[in-house]
């Protein structure tokens, strides 16, 4: 039995089939995000079942440019920039709403000034908002979108993975010696990773891809664990070589389970597809839910002891809000908010 949301079955009456595998995963790397937010709003990041789930899946920010490059369709950078709407709308709506939501709880003394200069290096240098920085992803991928096609003008791409790859390995060493924008620099590393997508795109399903994946995964997981902060393009642990090998590894793996888990019976499979196929509302959204939590905590003095409580508060607000802002934005005049 297939698992199919209610959008596929209208597709599917009308001749259009669409693969829900990709969904599957994105719905597991868009709960892992969320997992790993709210862990660090807990301040839980040096918990053991945190420690070891971001060993598994590091990669799981590079998945999302791995991803959008295996739909790569071919389109000149003009006409990508044409489409700039689908990825600026949401990102200036939900930044917007991060700096009042964040300001709402963090700034009771903050003079205008001082929060114009926040808002201004975050935005040219960091590439998102105070308050929700989740969104550098839409700014990065809009510049990946644009400039992928004019290296695709004068390299083949092969040789764009070589080049980007080669340059993301050289940043990530002089990262903290020379200053450079953070959305330059994580832009370098999604176009590695949006190229490897486009080449992969049905490559990675060969029998000999997958077992070669999970042997090296494998093997640099347990000899040289390797794990790079994309956001930042700072190396936490291990060789940024290793990283690159791992995580592309890592992404054929998860697509190949999420290829086997499409077709299951369980439960599991809807919930993750529909995660996946809404990922831009859970996306944008859930910075502002966690500002509004200590907005709310602040307000009512309300102290949680325990940040496994803390951690509970978060995770609720998101399982309650989340799909109720899904359906809100499924509204024609509000798609554009959420890229659609």
């Amino acid at each position: 039995m297939v698992c199919k949301s209610n959008s596929e079955v209208g597709m599917a009456e009308k001749g259009i089939y669409r693969d829900t595998s990709i969904d599957l995963v994105g719905g597991g790397m868009i709960i892992y995000m969320l997992f790993g937010h709210i862990i660090s709003w807990a301040n839980l990041n040096s918990s053991v079942i945190y420690i070891w789930t971001d060993r598994l899946l590091f990669f799981f920010m590079p998945w999302f440019f791995f991803k959008s490059g295996m739909f790569y369709n071919g389109k000149s950078s003009m006409q990508q920039w044409e489409n700039r709407k689908k990825i600026l709308s949401p990102f200036f709506f939900w930044g917007l709403l991060g700096i009042l939501t964040f300001y709402l709880t963090n700034c009771d003394n903050c003079s205008l000034s001082e929060m114009v200069e926040v808002i201004a290096k975050n935005l040219l240098l960091r590439g998102t908002f105070e308050g929700n920085h989740a969104l550098w992803f839409l700014f990065s991928l809009l510049i990946v979108k644009c400039v992928y096609p004019l290296l695709l003008r004068i390299l083949q791409n092969w040789q764009i993975i070589l080049f980007t790859g080669i340059l993301t390995i050289a940043f990530l060493a002089l990262k903290g010696r020379v200053f450079m924008p953070d959305y330059i620099c994580n832009s370098i590393g999604g176009l590695f990773f949006y190229s490897f997508g486009v080449e992969m795109k049905d490559r990675q399903y060969s029998k000999k891809v997958v077992v070669l994946s999970l042997i090296t995964f494998i093997v640099i997981l347990i000899c040289i664990p390797s794990r790079v902060a994309l956001f930042h393009l700072k190396l936490i642990e291990g060789s940024p070589f290793l990283w690159i090998i791992a995580a592309v590894a890592g992404i054929i793996i998860v697509n190949n389970i999420g290829a086997k888990m499409s077709g299951s019976k369980f439960v599991l499979c809807n919930v993750l597809t529909y995660i996946g196929q809404n990922s831009m509302i859970f996306f944008v959204s859930h910075f502002i839910i966690g500002n509004m939590v200590n907005f709310f905590l602040k307000e009512m003095n309300i102290h949680i002891e325990s940040r496994w409580g803390l951690a509970s508060i978060y995770a609720f607000s998101f399982i309650i809000i989340i799909p109720i802002l899904t359906r809100v934005f499924q509204r024609q005049q509000l798609k554009i908010l959420i890229g659609k």
